[in-house]
């Protein structure tokens, strides 16, 4: 009993908050499904307006609606609810940033994660996305729906690097190009610039919806297949991208990766990296180790890199001056940028 007594001054804090954490994922997705987010866009409402708006019980909308502000995605004054600026840019279905679609892929993957307990015990993957036959079924939908997530990241890149000033005619390769989330705000920022988009031939589609959505098509060319099968040009680019690319092809195929791309680049030139990067002692941040488990779940040989790790494969390659671009709002920066001695 004392040995109980003794346990027992310890308060748990962290483990029902990660219980529970599925109460809060799933308050958001019957928000989208209700249409909540919508119907606040126009003016802050009361729970009885907006119960009467999308037809649902005022009691038990008032209860969500107090959720939602608990969890920070409403603000609530008196009686009113209204979007914060998040909520806004991302949650209401007209928005250009809309991430309903991301929400839904999180819930559909929750089959890979049912069977963790499996894949620990086995060592083997459920999902093989980085092979090219799957990858061409995965990454188009995926680039979509993860299109707004890095947006806003996308443009403090563009800032970082003075893109709006970089000589006429100046080169960008996007590799694995997605959505080009990466190279859009470039494109955007200096319309002088011509973007190379490289990935598979089905995601380029996507590329092209994007491009043209954005009114940057006339800036791409589009460079189709596998990036380990291409011939790469070499002394060409001013600024190459690797967007979320080095976590599915692991370490070997990593180093390759970075070594091509400083072959492809200009004298002068500079590589951005955007990755969930851990600490150098692997124990977070709890996000990026949490995508490890990602990854274990979908490649044979995927692999979330620390920041001494890419500081390393960069350095080994011939790029100088790695560095982790400082964002305000994210503790843990998730792009790092180095250069090719000039």
């Amino acid at each position: 009993m004392a040995d109980l007594k003794e346990k027992a001054n310890v308060i748990p804090l962290k483990i029902p908050q990660l219980v529970h954490g599925a109460w809060a994922v799933q308050v958001l997705r019957s928000s989208l499904e209700l249409n909540i987010f919508d119907q606040l866009s126009s003016a802050e409402q009361n729970a009885l307006a907006i119960s009467s708006a999308i037809n649902t019980d005022s009691r038990a909308t008032e209860i969500l609606l107090d959720a939602l502000a608990g969890i920070g995605l409403l603000k609530k004054n008196s009686e009113k609810y209204t979007l914060t600026e998040e909520s806004r840019t991302y949650l209401v279905s007209t928005s250009p940033l809309y991430v309903g679609a991301y929400v839904k892929m999180n819930q559909e993957e929750e089959r890979y994660w049912r069977q963790l307990s499996e894949i620990i015990s086995s060592g083997q993957s459920l999902d093989q996305i980085n092979k090219e036959k799957r990858a061409e079924e995965f990454f188009p939908s995926l680039a979509e729906m993860i299109f707004p997530m890095n947006f806003a990241i996308a443009q403090r890149v563009v800032e970082e690097l003075k893109v709006s000033q970089l000589p006429p005619q100046a080169k960008i390769l996007d590799v694995a190009a997605g959505a080009a989330t990466w190279s859009i705000p470039m494109a955007l920022a200096n319309s002088s610039l011509h973007v190379d988009a490289l990935d598979f031939p089905a995601t380029l589609e996507v590329t092209k919806k994007f491009a043209t959505k954005y009114g940057v098509y006339a800036q791409y060319g589009y460079i189709v297949g596998n990036w380990r099968d291409i011939k790469w040009s070499t002394n060409t680019y001013d600024v190459i991208v690797l967007g979320h690319i080095l976590h599915s092809d692991g370490k070997t195929l990593g180093q390759d990766l970075i070594k091509r791309c400083f072959d492809a680049m200009k004298p002068g030139g500079k590589l951005v990296i955007a990755e969930m990067i851990a600490n150098n002692d692997r124990g977070g941040p709890p996000f990026a180790m949490l995508f490890g488990i990602n990854m274990l779940m979908k490649t044979t040989q995927g692999w979330v890199f620390s920041d001494s790790e890419l500081s390393e494969m960069l350095t080994q390659s011939g790029f100088v001056k790695p560095y982790r671009m400082a964002i305000q709002e994210i503790p843990f920066s998730p792009i790092m940028i180095a250069d090719k001695p000039a």
